[in-house]
């Protein structure tokens, strides 16, 4: 038994020694699609309405999570202003809720940019994701589930820091 758990844990560390350098450059990639642009358009997409009624607003999400990017330094675009910025980046936060009978929410947050990009081989532009969070899955009980904005705000940081690493003020 112990040799199976050892074997394992060596072929995992194995495998994600192999796969860090692709992930690497991945979010190097990532992190360079977010240069040059003035900032971001938010949206903020999959509170349930039980969520909502126990707590958890879209409005507070924005909130959050404008304010996090404004003490940054990242502007947020109005609508005219993206319309009128060739990327169009979006800043888009989706957060997946499950409620249990007992009452517990099982919750998934997820932060993604996503911008205009050329397809090169048809010439053609569309919009595709180009930065994400790794994601993050938790539970809370209905009473704390305001806590889930605290989970957004770290994830959106990351992305500001990803911002700011190749957009020096």
């Amino acid at each position: 038994m112990n040799y199976v758990v050892v074997i394992a844990a060596l072929l995992m560390v194995l495998t994600t020694g192999q796969d860090l350098s692709l992930a690497q450059k991945r979010d190097s990639d990532a992190r360079e699609s977010l240069k040059g642009l003035p900032g971001v358009t938010v949206l903020i997409e999959g509170i349930k309405e039980d969520a909502q009624a126990d707590g958890l607003s879209t409005e507070a999400v924005r909130t959050a999570v404008e304010l996090t990017l404004r003490s940054s330094g990242i502007r947020i675009l109005t609508a005219s202003e993206d319309i009128a910025t060739p990327p169009a980046p979006l800043l888009y936060v989706n957060i997946g809720t499950v409620k249990s009978p007992e009452g517990h929410y099982a919750y998934d947050v997820t932060v993604q940019l996503s911008q205009h990009v050329a397809l090169l081989h048809r010439k053609t532009i569309i919009r595709g994701i180009t930065w994400q969070s790794a994601g993050v899955v938790g539970m809370t009980p209905r009473s704390q589930i305001q806590k889930v904005i605290t989970t957004v705000e770290r994830e959106v940081k990351v992305f500001a820091n990803d911002f700011l690493t190749v957009n020096p003020q």
